[in-house]
């Protein structure tokens, strides 16, 4: 890693830690960018030297631990320890999930909420026909998400 690229490291990092600190759910959305950009994935993992390959990770971890460090010194304030339950009486039921109501419930679900998802449909297929593999990785992350989000309070 030549040391021009060290920030970007640091950068990703704390790109990471806000993503667990704004929704713990969102960690989700970063398997499906490693496994769709693999190839430039692979070719860093090629350049790296072990060495850079440490500093690049040691950097990552720290920019993750800069952007988590002030919520865990508030839970450590608020509720005298560092990691704290803070949803009291919400919980995932993992076993009943509202996928209908979440995808087409007209008072908040998601392709009302977010109109634009309705375009991802027609090039959700268009992408299906040029590689179904890649299409497959994303339905199921898209279902994967859906899951999980429509398990919550059901």
């Amino acid at each position: 890693v030549s040391q021009s690229r060290y920030g970007w490291w640091l950068l990703l990092g704390v790109m990471l830690g806000l993503t667990v600190v704004i929704r713990p759910t969102n960690i989700m959305f970063f398997f499906p960018l490693g496994w769709l950009h693999k190839k430039e994935i692979g070719l860093i993992w090629r350049r790296l030297k072990p060495q850079g390959l440490a500093i690049a990770f040691l950097l990552l971890l720290s920019g993750c631990f800069l952007a988590v460090f002030p919520q865990l010194m508030y839970w450590k304030y608020a509720f005298g320890h560092f990691i704290s339950y803070s949803y009291t009486g919400e919980y995932f039921n993992w076993s009943n999930p509202a996928l209908l109501y979440f995808w087409f419930a007209v008072s908040g679900g998601m392709l009302w909420y977010i109109p634009i998802l309705w375009l991802a449909l027609p090039a959700w297929w268009h992408w299906w026909k040029r590689d179904p593999k890649e299409a497959g990785i994303l339905f199921l992350f898209y279902f994967s998400v859906s899951y999980v989000n429509s398990c919550w309070w059901s």
